[in-house]
């Protein structure tokens, strides 16, 4: 599995928070929402084959979100004999994961994948797991935001979706591609958790999972063209029907 893993500095120091509250708390931090091999074997592509992707609204000072101009390019086509429906999300901790959970009980998709913006990252990022936690940054006191999404539910829920086979999916590809332990505290994370949640909690298997993209190449020098960035998420879309 290391082979897969592209370790960056910046999620040493999360990696070692997560492993001294995994010692310190082990019931509290243990995955008690994860899904169990009997439950892997039902997580299967529905027949109404649709694929549910969302993005977000520009956010901070930033004039464009890639994950919105991906979603865009992509609502309303065919991968496949799969169709795929796009919603554009509000960056909001509280309307965003709403928004998701009632287009879940009215699509029923066969995939969820959610995508966001990581303006420090130069490849397409597989997030691994979500956290039941949340930090404002926006907020005019940020400190007094920072707390769980959702008491009592498990500190981490893993993605649903084959993160080492998208990998090598989209390196096969030419497609550059991370694996990431960590998708922020940030309104992209609680998408990540709070859907993974609501799919638990409602005993839906459905395949879901979260997906960072850098900035367009015209936006940022280490940025990457939408074309190869829509291609990722196609490759990936590949490898979660097939």
């Amino acid at each position: 599995m290391v082979n897969y893993i592209l370790f960056n500095q910046k999620y040493l120091h999360f990696l070692i928070f997560l492993l001294i509250l995994f010692f310190l708390f082990p019931h509290q931090v243990i995955i008690h929402a994860e899904i169990s091999d009997s439950d892997l074997n039902q997580i299967e592509i529905k027949s109404n084959n649709i694929i549910y992707i969302t993005g977000f609204t520009p956010f901070f000072n930033y004039s464009v979100n890639p994950s919105e101009s991906i979603v865009n390019e992509l609502n309303q086509t065919m991968i496949q004999n799969y169709s795929i429906i796009g919603r554009i999300l509000p960056v909001d901790f509280i309307e965003a994961p709403l928004l998701i959970q009632g287009d879940i009980k009215n699509l029923d998709p066969s995939l969820i994948i959610c995508l966001g913006l990581d303006s420090n990252c130069d490849s397409i990022t597989l997030e691994a797991l979500s956290i039941n936690l949340k930090f404002n940054v926006s907020d005019n006191q940020p400190l007094q935001t920072f707390q769980r999404l959702k008491r009592g539910g498990p500190f981490i829920i893993p993605t649903r979706l084959d993160i080492k086979d998208m990998f090598e999916d989209l390196k096969n590809n030419d497609i550059p591609a991370s694996i990431s332990f960590s998708a922020g505290l940030y309104v992209c994370n609680a998408v990540f958790y709070e859907t993974l949640f609501y799919l638990t909690e409602s005993n839906i298997k459905t395949p879901m999972g979260f997906i960072h993209v850098p900035h367009l190449e015209d936006y940022n020098n280490n940025g990457m063209k939408l074309e190869t960035m829509i291609d990722g998420i196609l490759t990936i879309m590949l490898t979660n029907i097939q």
